[in-house]
């Protein structure tokens, strides 16, 4: 018998030893194993959630395997995957668990242990990222879905009018557009595809600060163009009105070249579109905004800020020729506009209190 096998029974065993005065006694402690009852309920428990999870997810296997239409889906292989990764884990990590339980310890040996351990991981993450996976998948297609059906329905559209009705724009134009010939205001469908200006639910009206003014610029030029008509009844516009036109647009500092009358009309756009969203906001109660360093904005300075905001956004380049170089300065619409300075309460000695008199 070596020595190590001849140490192994004292040291397992009660010894009692003495130097001098003093007893040492050692006695071997012995694991506590888990009651029977105990190792029972943890038996019954996991079975049954194993059983029903093993006959859940292989009957989606099953499901999704039998059926053609079902494995052309991208959710549903998602959801295949999802179902394969609980399998893995009922078959190969729950009945370990038990094993471990009432052993009180891994006795199946180093390498079962590590695979095992690894299996479990990789299962976890698996169906982790494949319910992010389904998550995203469901939110971009929706999105990218509604996108291409609107892109494609006008295309469509396009193709079936005759070709001095086609649209002779950029498919991606947020403007709208007027052709005297035939008298026809386009609006197209992206116009209408404003993102939410605010967290809040009920700030739907801010909207108005974006198409508003839009739309009312198309049909300044509609109203402009027929009533400077050369031929036919629809001409009314008389010189005398010409001239208090071209007065009023030389007031604002516009540009008399063009005779478009740029800033004359986004004075009269951001006018309508505030009344629109005034009445708009009187449905939904007063509106206020709260900034991150603790300043309260009316519904009003909302407004007018978040105009500012969207003129930032560049028109197509088909689009140009119809404006004035000056046709996207807010800044003389809201320095004309009584709405904004009653906003903002601009003291009386500001330049945006003092504007010329123009006839607006």
């Amino acid at each position: 018998m070596s020595p190590t096998e001849s140490m192994l029974p004292s040291v397992l065993s009660p010894t009692l030893s003495t130097n001098g005065s003093l007893l040492s006694v050692a006695v071997a402690a012995e694991e506590p194993v888990a009651s029977a009852a105990t190792i029972a309920t943890l038996a019954s428990l996991f079975a049954a959630i194993g059983v029903s999870g093993v006959l859940g997810n292989a009957f989606v296997v099953c499901a999704v395997l039998g059926d053609r239409d079902m494995r052309s889906s991208v959710t549903n292989l998602f959801i295949l995957n999802l179902a394969v990764s609980d399998l893995t884990i009922l078959l190969a990590c729950v009945p370990d668990i038990v094993l471990f339980i009432r052993n009180r310890g891994w006795e199946l040996g180093l390498g079962l242990c590590r695979t095992l351990r690894f299996v479990e991981v990789m299962a976890l993450y698996a169906s982790v990222m494949t319910l992010v996976s389904v998550c995203v998948e469901r939110t971009m297609r929706w999105g990218l879905g509604t996108y291409t059906a609107y892109h494609e329905y006008t295309f469509l559209y396009a193709l079936s009018r005759n070709s001095r009705e086609h649209w002779g724009r950029t498919m991606f134009s947020t403007d709208c557009w007027y052709e005297p010939n035939p008298r026809t205001v386009y609006v197209p469908l992206l116009a209408f595809n404003a993102t939410q200006a605010l967290s809040e639910d009920n700030v739907d009206a801010f909207q108005l600060s974006r198409l508003g003014p839009r739309l009312i610029r198309c049909l300044f030029d509609m109203l402009l163009d027929e009533a400077n008509a050369t031929n036919g009844p629809a001409h009314w516009l008389t010189d005398a009105t010409w001239t208090k036109l071209i007065a009023a647009e030389a007031c604002l500092g516009g540009r008399r070249d063009y005779f478009r009358f740029g800033r004359f009309r986004d004075v009269l756009a951001a006018r309508v579109a505030f009344r629109a969203f005034l009445k708009s906001v009187g449905t939904e109660g007063e509106l206020v905004l709260q900034l991150d360093n603790g300043r309260v904005m009316s519904s009003a300075q909302a407004f007018f800020a978040y105009l500012m905001v969207q003129s930032c956004s560049n028109s197509d380049g088909l689009d140009r020729w119809r404006r004035t170089a000056a046709g996207n300065d807010w800044g003389a619409a809201l320095q004309n506009s009584e709405d904004f300075r009653r906003a903002y309460n601009c003291s009386s000695t500001s330049g945006v209190n003092s504007p010329p008199e123009c006839a607006t």
